[in-house]
This record gives structure tokens, sequence and C-alpha cells, in this order.
């Protein structure tokens, strides 16, 4: 069964899980190319295009501080890390600016680019989790993939 047909998981830790999984049976050779698709192409492309789309790029640059309450997130269902009531507190936090940002007029003119940046955050967030194993790679040559 391939992985796709596993994420209509109902449960959502569940389904993170499942991509976890999928993504750790990916052989060695192919994990650079992995990670750097999610921190390099997928990320940029995504945000870079939400930028165009939106009118106000302050909104945009607001919500790409999500990447770091996504990356806490993904690091509790993918590598089983525990969160502090005080992170928890964090993260309420920043959803809640990105949601008062939401309501905003201005914002729903350009939803779709608020959506791409978001995503852009969890490409980088997702990337940012999976190099959490890496072992013995220098820091210029994580930055040149």
């Amino acid at each position: 069964m391939s992985w796709p047909s596993r994420v209509s998981s109902t449960k959502p830790n569940v389904a993170i899980a499942d991509i976890s999984a999928s993504i750790a049976r990916i052989p060695r050779r192919f994990t650079c190319w992995v990670r750097s698709a999610f921190s390099g192409a997928i990320h940029f492309s995504l945000q870079y295009t939400a930028l165009k789309m939106a009118e106000d790029v302050s909104t945009i640059a607001i919500v790409s501080q999500m990447t770091l309450p996504f990356a806490v997130i993904l690091a509790v269902f993918m590598l089983g890390e525990r969160l502090s009531p005080l992170r928890v507190a964090g993260i309420a936090a920043a959803f809640g600016g990105v949601m008062i940002i939401g309501f905003d007029p201005r914002v729903l003119t350009y939803g779709v680019a608020v959506i791409l940046s978001m995503l852009a955050c969890l490409a980088i967030a997702l990337a940012q989790v999976m190099m959490r194993d890496l072992r013995n790679v220098p820091v210029f040559t994580l930055q040149s993939w």
C-alpha cells in the first residue's frame, strides 16, 4: 500500500506518523533530495508565489513566522518530542497572532496568498524536522543542498 492511500486516516497524528514512516522508508541516497526539495524548491516556490499574489507584503511576512510552530508540532508527531506548557502557550500565541491578522478585511482579498505562505512554512518546517537525523554533515554542505 502506498503512503498517499494511508494518509486518509481520520486522526491527524496517525496521518502524520504514516507520512513520517513513509519518508523514513525512502532509500538513504534519496533522503538528501527529499530534504532539499522541501527546504528549497517547494518552500521558495510557494513563498515567492504568495509574495507575488499579495498586495500587502507585511501580512505574508507575518504569516511566514508560522514556520516555528509548525516545526515544533511536526517534531512532536515525527520525533516524539514533548511540549512544555510554555511552548504550548507560545504556539497558541503564534496561531492567535496570525488569526488576528486574518480578521483584517484586506487579507480576505488575497487569501490564496496567505494559504500558499502557510504551505511554504509547513514545507520548510518539515525539512527542518527531517534534517534532525543528519549526522556528520558540515554546515556548508547542508546549506549547499
